[in-house]
């Protein structure tokens, strides 16, 4: 029997079988979507994990900072009350140099003074040549050490109250040079040095002293950080005069 088009179509879609295969293609592609939509969203929220770098570039920052820092100098007289510093000396005059003589030389610490301008250490000096004690003083803080009282520091120093000299700086380099009215002092080098107490790696520096347009000193010192002054050779009036630590 002949039907038209339209009747077959509508009797398709009453077909029960028809509906049942659409509902399942309709069903399988939703399955299919939603597997898909569950898959990109497991890849999307997979944590990432971190990137390594390398030891150098995570210190690297504290490195620098830590070479950026400003390397302090120990203190050049670091000394406590009571303690003792023994010297041997050698003296030949001026006029005739093969001539030596033989003395010791002591400085006793006697105080020990915090104050708001540095540290202050009050030395009792004497000589095995007997005579009167000096007292001279030093002073030291973050940018050096000024000698108070003495016209130099070590045996033949005159003392002269009230007098202030520019005598040592910090973060010493070879080639360093300072001047006050009384002092001129230069960083000569810095090398090995051995004395009766042993072998230093010390500062060496020259110094020229004045007092009232007259020369105190002329040589040179040796200076340890943490020891203090462990040799010097110095051209006093009449005198050349080297000291050692003992």
């Amino acid at each position: 029997m002949w039907c038209s088009p339209a009747v077959k179509a509508l009797t398709k879609t009453l077909n029960p079988a028809y509906w049942s295969i659409v509902m399942f293609r309709l069903f399988s592609s939703r399955v299919s979507l939603a597997l898909a939509a569950l898959t990109l969203s497991a890849c999307s929220a997979q944590p990432r994990l971190p990137v390594a770098l390398p030891l150098n570039t995570l210190r690297a920052p504290a490195l620098q900072a830590q070479n950026q820092m400003p390397q302090q100098t120990p203190a050049f007289f670091p000394y406590e009350v009571g303690q003792t510093l023994q010297y041997a000396i050698t003296l030949s005059p001026v006029n005739d140099p093969l001539v030596e003589e033989k003395a010791q030389y002591t400085l006793k610490v006697e105080e020990v003074n915090v104050q708001a301008q540095g540290r202050e250490v009050v030395f009792r000096a004497s000589t095995s040549f007997g005579g009167k004690y000096q007292y001279p003083r030093m002073l030291e803080n973050a940018q050096g050490v000024t000698l108070l009282d003495a016209t130099l520091f070590g045996m033949g120093a005159d003392e002269v109250k009230g007098l202030s000299i520019d005598f040592l700086h910090k973060n010493l380099q070879v080639g360093q040079r300072w001047e006050d009215e009384n002092w001129i002092a230069k960083v000569k080098a810095r090398e090995s040095v051995t004395v009766p107490a042993g072998r230093f790696d010390a500062w060496r520096i020259e110094v020229i002293g004045t007092f009232e347009q007259a020369y105190t000193a002329v040589g040179d010192y040796w200076f340890v950080p943490g020891v203090g002054m462990v040799k010097s050779v110095l051209t006093q009036p009449g005198w050349h005069i080297t000291s050692e630590l003992q």
